[in-house]
């Protein structure tokens, strides 16, 4: 099972939008918080972000997502980080961006939108870096996840299935191998605003890989639909809830673990 840190370098992100935005920031959080010295560096992941699909975010050009990447990737301690073999990722949806991150040497990009954009798939080809795709029944033209009550859980699975099977089809018609890509079935508002889809989706991770033969990606870390009845009493910005987020956020991770969940995608890894 592979950890992936994640880094928002937004101003809009969910749970740390602006916090990251500085890059001394950024890379400060980087080593106190997604570096574990007791780990060797080859097996540690860090998915940078610089583009949020909050969905009360704003929209986010290609030109200032880039920089905001570049930027941090170009920090003497990044650099450092990545020559002791620290493997960096994007997560973005936007062509232009992923094609510039694999010209430069960029390890994984993950893609919310699961490369709908055909421009993009000559350079994937050329490439050899494990693709993540994502499925989602609620987003929007901008990649922003939209409120969605759903409570269908069979339909919105039997959904998840026919669309990883046509975007495997035709990723692999260009010359794409399947063995690259890692599934990310989606979770919380990417589903659902309905909190019991996600956790029936966790407990349908070993049916996603027998049919896929596939390795499955979950990010549930500081979700919305994590959050229990005992915690909409409190102050979202108190320790108190903030303690009780990363402990339930903890609990979930172990339960995706536990049905074989096999890259976890998480904001804390120390």
């Amino acid at each position: 099972m592979q950890l992936i840190g994640i880094l928002n370098i937004t101003n809009d992100s969910f749970s740390d939008g602006g916090k990251f935005l500085n890059i001394e920031n950024a890379v400060a959080h980087t080593k106190k918080n997604l570096i574990n010295e007791q780990r060797p560096y080859s097996q540690q992941w860090i998915e940078i972000g610089a583009a949020s699909s909050n969905i009360h975010s704003s929209v986010v050009d290609e030109k200032e997502e880039l920089q905001r990447i570049q930027t941090y990737l170009q920090h003497p301690e990044i650099i450092q980080l990545k020559k002791k073999g620290v493997k960096f990722g994007i997560d973005s949806f936007k062509p232009q961006v992923q094609k510039k991150m694999l010209q430069v040497g960029i390890d994984f990009v993950n893609d919310i939108q699961s490369f709908s954009h055909p421009e993009i798939y000559p350079t994937l080809a050329e490439s050899s870096v494990p693709l993540i795709m994502m499925y989602s029944s609620t987003l929007d033209k901008n990649g922003f996840a939209q409120e969605q009550h759903t409570s269908d859980f069979q339909i919105i699975f039997n959904n998840m299935i026919r669309f990883f099977e046509q975007k495997i089809n035709l990723l692999t018609q260009y010359g794409i191998e399947k063995k690259r890509f890692i599934l990310d079935p989606g979770m919380g508002i990417f589903l659902s605003s309905n909190p019991d889809i996600s956790y029936q989706m966790i407990h349908h991770i070993p049916l996603i890989k027998q049919h896929f033969n596939l390795p499955i990606y979950i990010g549930v870390s500081r979700k919305s639909f994590l959050i229990t009845n005992e915690m909409k009493q409190l102050d979202k910005n108190s320790t108190e809830f903030q303690n009780l987020l990363r402990l339930q956020t903890k609990k979930v991770e172990q339960l995706a673990i536990s049905k074989g969940a096999d890259y976890i995608r998480t904001h804390e890894i120390i």
